[in-house]
């Protein structure tokens, strides 16, 4: 995504989108309309009850809005758009060597997101992680040799933390 975040005076804003095409939609159109609207910087195609999960970045959070409300949801083929707000800039993507990438969307104990964020991090395999919804979601991208893999790194470690409420998995195809 080659472009750039909204400019503005007031304070920079991100968010994590979930966006689902129409049934009968061209996907592929879609894919490449998105890449074109200011403001998104990453859009991944999943599988799951979402087609693409975008990282947008805005001045303020009315830049947000403007982003997801008046470029996005306009789009040919778009049925639905969901914004989580992020609670600090975008993270960097950490990289990954693995063969397989996935969103896992996390319901977490508010109260406990500083400390569960701080685990998180630690974990190979965890390439990004956003704070989101006042803190009541972390949405993180995953990296593994298969999606057998990352579903196990999910199974074995992420669901086990302390604060981890429930979980959601959307595959990058």
């Amino acid at each position: 995504m080659g472009t750039q975040p909204e400019t503005s005076t007031t304070h920079a804003s991100a968010a994590v989108v979930f966006l689902r095409g129409g049934q009968g939609a061209d996907l592929t159109a879609l894919r490449s309309g998105i890449s074109k609207v200011k403001g998104v910087t990453d859009c991944a195609p999943v599988l799951g009850d979402w087609n693409f999960v975008l990282r947008i970045q805005a001045q303020g959070d009315e830049g947000v809005d403007a982003v997801v409300e008046g470029r996005l949801r306009p789009l040919p083929g778009v049925t639905a758009a969901e914004a989580h707000p992020c609670e600090e800039a975008l993270s960097a993507d950490k990289g990954g060597a693995g063969k397989a990438s996935s969103y896992a969307v996390l319901d977490v104990e508010s109260d406990k997101v500083e400390e569960l964020c701080a685990r998180l991090d630690a974990l190979p395999g965890v390439t990004r992680r956003d704070v989101t919804d006042g803190g009541g979601q972390v949405v993180l991208k995953l990296s593994g040799e298969s999606y057998r893999a990352v579903r196990k790194l999910l199974g074995d470690q992420v669901r086990l933390l302390s604060g981890v409420l429930r979980i959601k998995q959307l595959d990058i195809i």
